[in-house]
């Protein structure tokens, strides 16, 4: 630029409403030949220049940060030796959720030039390269060069390219806006518009009239839906619609959009607001006064009903007391059984045992069964207006069943109209009568927003490889899998357990069987028989785990950390910080060199590994040390388990190899402290056999 009046303008124009950022450079290294202005409006974005990724003078990554995300903006200029175009590709680095790619190239092809006749090498690099960052090419609306020569024996040329995540999103052009500049401007929307900048939303204000027409205008509406002839899984998924339609209708109609800030009060109300105009407008010290007579009414007003709502309402009052005074002890009665104080432990747990585990050990008669006659198989029942305003009644009114802006106490205001409840009983019953999957539609669109929040991937990506990512198994399998391990808790009853009456014989664990056991059944009577009797019996078989209720290694009194709790100590590592990682390290050597002088002493060392891939076992393996020397060692393949139970058995064969070796003092040095924990713990869980016989 020249100043009519003075000397040449040099360096990049500076806009007050524009921020200019560029790479900071150093005396002797190269000036950038790329810089990025951003609109003082997208500052709430916190734009920042990713040079720890990326630090050459003529590339910029910019950041932008979106939805607890960080979106990139890449803007290049290549010379004509491409030199930014082979930097990008030999130190490729991979950028999350890039969405444009855009500069001066210097790249010529007839993809995007009709006056080219050749395809170079750098054409071929960038379209790689922007592969490798899954953008596409973006059209222009007019085709029109980008560079216009100022040499007439050359042509005028699309060096100019533009590269987006999404490929429906065309640019413009601008050629009348380049000014004595060799280059046409490129004009972009990109899809960061103010609604995804949330700093504002819509809000519904408790107890207001808003609030109530809310409720009315849903209830309305909902009372007006015929509802009377639901046959098929189309007419079902139109009510559902419908249903959604009105609540989204009435939520817009009703709600008010707040802006989010570091002053909003959960006590404002309106009249603060008018005093606080009013006093703005006039400046008048009766109106400051006013106002903040409005504010303390407002405060007043609002924390007397919380205080109210949590002592009265949710019957919580200790919600309310301080919790750094010292708390007193409530006065302590004396445990009674039989007539007979219980003083000290074995006493204690007689009581417990003899009250709820009576019948452990004792064989128990079938017969009470058979007082019961066997009914016909009957259809499900039908949801009763009953059931569903007892249910309604006892949740809470400040939580929500869902996402719908509609909380538990609006359905209980909407259920209060007869026929609004009349036709949500035809919608449930409806409901179960089609068999809908609605459910499990609902749960996989869930877990696909889940999917996307984790990775930040686009709405276009595919549910499986975004739930693949982040590490997410599809919800059909998750449901199977929680089916599964409730079924699998049978395998944790006692043997005197009625219900083991009614297996087949490789589960009944010898107890006498029913009159209608699962072992009188054929083969081809069970593939005709549904119900979950059958299908927890066809599980169990896949189990190979046991289990014992009601071990003695597992009586309190009678454990290992009950009899012997001084002779067993936990030693743990805060493994966040490096330097008591270090220390605990050099307490390490200090014992394996203590234990070398001990000849009753073993050091038993533990590890497991867990594979990635499915189909391989894990393995066990302990290590055992007397005198500073290694005098045994064991490897054992685990199956298919989990890292803490594999850990687990990794311990039991090594414990139980240093008992065999007669020692006085064992010391066991595990990179799991939960499994170590589990091998003194003989209650049931996943490896209760390994912990049995550890204790």
């Amino acid at each position: 630029m020249t100043n009519p009046e003075g000397d040449d303008v040099i360096g990049a124009p500076i806009h007050p409403e524009r921020l200019c950022m560029v790479r900071p450079t150093k005396p002797n290294n190269p000036r950038p030949r790329t810089l990025t202005y951003v609109h003082r409006c997208l500052l709430r974005m916190r734009p920042i220049l990713r040079q720890e990724w990326v630090n050459h003078y003529d590339i910029q990554i910019l950041g932008l940060f979106n939805q607890g995300n960080y979106i990139h903006l890449l803007n290049i200029y290549s010379d004509s030796s491409s030199s930014a175009i082979n930097f990008l590709s030999t130190n490729f680095i991979d950028i999350p959720n890039i969405i444009y790619m855009g500069g001066d190239f210097n790249c010529r092809s007839p993809e995007w030039d009709p006056s080219a006749t050749y395809v170079p090498m750098s054409a071929i690099t960038l379209m790689e390269l922007a592969d490798g960052f899954n953008l596409t090419r973006s059209s222009p609306t007019i085709i029109s060069p980008t560079h216009f020569s100022s040499i007439e024996s050359h042509d005028n040329s699309v060096i100019d390219l533009i590269f987006c995540a999404n490929n429906s999103t065309p640019h413009i052009i601008d050629v009348n806006s380049r000014l004595p500049s060799d280059h046409a401007p490129l004009i972009m929307d990109l899809p960061i518009c103010p609604d995804y900048i949330n700093y504002k939303k819509r809000v519904l204000p408790k107890d207001s009239d808003e609030e109530t027409a809310f409720t009315f205008q849903v209830s309305e509406h909902l009372a007006a839906l015929d509802c009377s002839d639901i046959h098929s899984t189309s007419c079902l998924n139109n009510i559902s619609d419908s249903i959604s339609r009105i609540f989204n209708e009435s939520w817009n109609t009703n709600s008010k959009i707040v802006w989010i800030t570091n002053r909003s009060k959960e006590w404002w109300n309106l009249h603060c607001s008018e005093t606080l105009l009013t006093y703005r407008r006039t400046k008048d010290r009766k109106d400051w006064r006013a106002f903040r007579a409005a504010t303390r009414a407002a405060k007043r007003s609002f924390f007397d009903a919380r205080i109210h709502e949590i002592a009265s309402t949710n019957k919580g009052p200790w919600d309310l007391m301080e919790w750094v005074k010292q708390c007193k002890l409530p006065a302590i009665e004396g445990i009674h059984y039989q007539g007979r104080p219980c003083n000290d432990l074995p006493d204690l747990w007689n009581a417990l045992h003899s009250s709820y585990n009576s019948a452990s050990g004792r064989p128990v008669s079938s017969n009470i069964l058979n007082e019961m006659k066997s009914l016909p198989p009957r259809s499900w029942a039908n949801f009763s207006v009953l059931k569903l305003t007892e249910s309604l009644s006892s949740c809470a009114n400040s939580s929500a069943p869902g996402p719908d802006h509609v909380s538990w106490k609006h359905l209980k205001s909407i259920v209060a109209h007869n026929e609004c409840l009349k036709n949500i009983i035809l919608i449930a019953n409806a409901c179960k009568r089609t068999r809908n999957k609605a459910l499990l539609k609902s749960l996989s669109s869930m877990q696909r927003r889940a999917a996307l929040w984790i990775t930040g991937a686009f709405r276009t990506s595919p549910s499986g490889g975004a739930e693949s990512i982040a590490g997410l198994i599809p919800i059909h399998l998750h449901l199977r899998k929680l089916a599964i391990c409730s079924l699998y808790r049978v395998s944790t009853l006692p043997s005197n357990h009625a219900l083991c009456s009614l297996l087949s014989d490789g589960f009944s664990l010898n107890s006498s069987p029913h009159s209608q056991s699962l072992r009188f059944l054929t083969l081809a009577k069970k593939a005709k028989v549904k119900g979950p009797l059958i299908d927890v019996d066809s599980s169990l078989s896949h189990l190979s785990d046991s289990f014992s209720p009601f071990a003695p290694e597992s009586k309190p009194g009678s454990r290992l950390i009950d009899i012997f709790p001084n002779s067993i100590h936990f030693h743990p590592c805060n493994r966040s910080d490096k330097h008591e990682m270090y220390k605990h390290v050099l307490s390490l050597d200090s014992v394996f060199s203590s234990s070398s002088s001990d000849h009753n002493c073993i050091l038993v060392v533990t590890d497991a590994s867990v594979p990635l891939v499915g189909s391989l076992q894990a393995i066990s393996v302990a290590h055992l040390y007397r005198g500073g020397q290694q005098v045994s060692h064991a490897k054992q393949a685990s199956g298919r388990a989990s890292s803490t139970d594999t850990e687990l058995f990794s311990i039991h064969i090594g414990i139980a190899k240093a008992i065999s070796l007669h020692c006085d003092h064992i010391i066991l040095i595990t990179n799991c402290l939960p499994a170590a924990k589990l091998a003194v713990d003989p209650s049931i869980h996943s490896s209760q056999s390994h912990s049995i016989q550890v204790c």
